[in-house]
């Protein structure tokens, strides 16, 4: 499922889609696959959906072929996702082009569960977000002397898949899978509904963040939104150019000569491009007795899959990747 107002409104976005499964808990399993964006005030853009039966090749393969009708291949589209097999397999067949990052959070997790020592898990986030290859290096080689062991286990990862210093394309601010971990939050109390009753859940849902972003837009009195200052030219750190967002740098020499912020801000973080991520509408699903239904299709039997019930009542909460720390709230 991909709604029209989220198709149309991706054109407006940068372009970097986030790629991302997670479990079902109604009766016949299956997982959702999602993908989704970032729009200019950095919140979730959901752009498609689909229920399979489960991560394999196939499942992956076909998703990624539905999203090519929606998301077009090119050199300046960037991929991130986790460093499951079916994904990169998928992603090779059907996004040549294009750009494949993984998930930083999702490493420093695996990083931290093997080397639990020297705080490798902290030492491989800060090489991975540097921006120039030289500080790349200096970092990488430290790892090297404080951990071995750590080190083999990043040689046997290509540094244009984790790294920013590397990355061929541009991630922005995009070094994790973050947004789709909170989009698939947000869905959590709808993934035991069946398949209709979800997807109307994602309609409503879509429908009530439009209306919510519109008026925020709305409300603006600037062209930026108020968690930016500045945004894309050129800085020898490279920080302006990779993340789209003025370095410390960009922001000092802007004041010196009594610039305009607006000046300096892309299209992509202005307002206007920002509203019109938002513009279209989410339509309720219309009555079957008012479409054509082709004879092939109204005809078709459809049964449920074929499905185990495992003993007990079923999970309601996801099982925790390797390295991760539930978060406890603050007692006061």
């Amino acid at each position: 499922m991909a709604l029209k107002a989220c198709i149309d409104g991706w054109k407006h976005l940068r372009k970097v889609i986030v790629v991302d499964g997670t479990h079902m808990f109604g009766k016949y399993k299956g997982c959702l696959l999602t993908a989704s964006g970032q729009d200019a005030n950095f919140q979730v853009f959901p752009i498609a959906f689909a229920v399979v039966d489960n991560e394999t090749n196939e499942s992956w393969s076909w998703f990624f072929e539905k999203l090519t009708e929606i998301v077009e291949d090119g050199s300046d589209l960037s991929i991130v996702s986790d460093r499951a097999n079916q994904i990169c397999v998928a992603k090779d067949k059907w996004y040549p082009l294009s750009h494949h990052g993984c998930c930083l959070v999702h490493l420093q997790r695996n990083v931290d569960a093997k080397f639990k020592k020297r705080n490798q898990k902290q030492m491989v986030g800060r090489a991975a977000e540097v921006f120039k290859v030289s500080h790349f290096k200096r970092l990488y080689a430290e790892i090297k002397l404080t951990d071995k062991r750590c080190w083999d286990y990043l040689e046997k990862i290509d540094p244009r898949h984790w790294t920013r210093s590397h990355f061929e394309g541009e991630r922005y601010n995009l070094m994790s899978s973050n947004i789709a971990e909170s989009l698939n939050k947000a869905l959590v109390h709808a993934r035991d509904s069946p398949i209709m009753a979800l997807f109307e859940f994602i309609r409503r849902m879509i429908s009530r963040w439009f209306v919510s972003i519109q008026r925020k837009i709305s409300k603006m009195s600037g062209e930026i939104p108020l968690c930016l200052l500045l945004n894309l030219r050129s800085c020898t750190c490279l920080e302006f150019q990779k993340v789209g967002i003025p370095c410390r740098h960009a922001i000092a020499a802007a004041m010196f000569r009594d610039l305009q912020h607006s000046e300096f801000v892309a299209d992509a973080y202005l307002k206007k491009t920002w509203n019109e991520t938002t513009k279209g509408v989410t339509l309720p699903v219309p009555d079957p007795q008012d479409l054509f239904i082709p004879s092939e299709v109204s005809d078709l039997i459809m049964l449920p899959p074929k499905t185990k019930r495992p003993p007990g009542r079923p999970p309601t909460k996801r099982k925790r990747s390797a390295g991760e720390i539930p978060v406890r709230p603050n007692l006061i």
